[in-house]
């Protein structure tokens, strides 16, 4: 549902970040807000309006937002299929390991040479 201007209250980001509850003894911040607004949350965007060069969304549209979020969380089938995958980090075998294969891939393509070939050819 997009956001009807005329029947919405609009806020700026900013007044709609001090209307938001403190978490963790911190007001969410604008640039959270933004965020929310071009990269969603969980696959759920907030919505908004661009008028000139502002950024303005609606409390009906938080509402809408929270909403959803809560919604996605009290399914967690739904709520874990749309969670980001974190990509795991290598271990500095794994990626010496990496490097050995990409190397040989090289070798193989000739592409580079090894220290036995390049002195075999001077």
């Amino acid at each position: 549902m997009a956001i009807n201007f005329k029947t919405e209250e609009l806020l700026t980001l900013n007044q709609a970040a001090n209307r938001l509850p403190k978490i963790a003894s911190a007001k969410v911040h604008v640039s959270t807000l933004w965020r929310w607004c071009h990269y969603g949350l969980w696959g759920v965007h907030l919505e908004y309006l661009n008028i000139g060069i502002k950024i303005f969304t609606s409390t009906e549209a938080l509402e809408r937002f929270f909403i959803a979020l809560t919604l996605l969380r009290e399914t967690p089938d739904r709520f874990s299929s749309k969670r980001p995958k974190v990509k795991k980090q290598k271990t500095a075998l794994q990626n010496q390991r990496s490097i050995e294969d990409a190397r040989a891939i090289l070798i193989r393509a000739g592409i580079i040479q090894t220290a036995r070939a390049k002195a075999a050819t001077i």
